[in-house]
């Protein structure tokens, strides 16, 4: 999200160097919808620039690249929808962020 492309590989790259065996790593990321437009034009005032902006698809490669396989990928409203009947109305408009869970190379 914060990170250009160059900058994440880089960090995929620090985070299975320095990892234990089968680790599990947990993304928050932004996947392209209507939302995402409105975000960036918000945090554009807060001068926190948004970079980055993947697929599901897009992200499972990216995080497979690093020896990474996706376990889960669900989008805040389903995680929402799954906890409580306040944490779905909370997040049911949040269509453009998504938690990505993948365990690490053996």
């Amino acid at each position: 999200m914060y990170l250009d492309i160059a900058d994440l590989r880089a960090t995929l790259t620090g985070i299975r160097e320095r990892s234990a065996s089968g680790s599990r790593l947990v993304v928050l990321y932004h996947s392209p919808g209507w939302m995402l437009w409105l975000a960036r034009v918000l945090v554009r005032f807060a001068n926190e620039p948004l970079r980055s902006v993947f697929t599901v698809s897009q992200m499972r490669a990216l995080l497979g690249d690093y020896g990474f396989e996706v376990t889960r990928d669900d989008g805040l409203p389903d995680l929402g929808a799954r906890s409580s009947p306040e944490a779905a109305r909370a997040v049911r408009g949040i269509n453009h962020m998504r938690i990505v869970t993948a365990d690490g190379p053996a």
